[in-house]
């Protein structure tokens, strides 16, 4: 199923250390496809549901400052 293609994905990913963020744009927080978001981001808070246009400018905004503590740090 695509469901099942999407973690495989996102785990080969996370098995070599790349950190996945991840956004659904107007995905039902309680629905599979928001449980696959979850799984697949590298940690809960990597994971993006916005209901908005602005809160989708939030999410990104948040990981562009997220991406930047990264790069700093290293």
């Amino acid at each position: 199923t695509a469901f099942a293609q999407a973690e495989a994905l996102c785990d080969g990913m996370k098995n070599q250390n790349i950190l996945v963020y991840t956004v659904g744009f107007q995905v039902p927080s309680s629905g599979p496809a928001a449980q696959i978001m979850r799984n697949c981001a590298t940690e809960a808070d990597m994971a993006f549901l916005p209901a908005s246009g602005a809160d989708l400018t939030d999410a990104f905004k948040a990981i562009g400052r997220d991406i930047t503590r990264l790069r700093i740090s290293k």
